[in-house]
């Protein structure tokens, strides 16, 4: 088997140790043409020190990092929570 990309990632943001752009630099020295950062939803446990500003600053960080690597594809994702019985998210778009 071999593995063509990372979609499931976590950071220094939640429970992750390493930075977005060490997590990048990881991938590009396995070869990886793509990895996804997928946070956690505001609602999970380890997403405790995330807020809607978080957010933000890790999708500048990530839009900076696009152009500074351009041989790998850099998705920002969140692992979204449902938080009703309705299925509403702890995420809005």
């Amino acid at each position: 088997m071999e593995l063509t990309k990372d979609i499931h990632t976590h950071t220094c943001y939640s429970h992750g140790t390493a930075t977005i752009e060490k997590m990048v630099i990881a991938a590009i020295n396995q070869g990886l043409p793509e990895i996804h950062i997928t946070e956690h939803g505001y609602a999970h446990y380890y997403a405790r020190k995330i807020n809607r500003k978080t957010y933000i600053e890790m999708r500048s960080q990530i839009e900076e990092f696009r152009i500074k690597y351009p041989q790998i594809k850099i998705v920002f994702g969140v692992e979204a929570n449902i938080v009703t019985a309705d299925g509403e998210l702890d995420i809005t778009d």
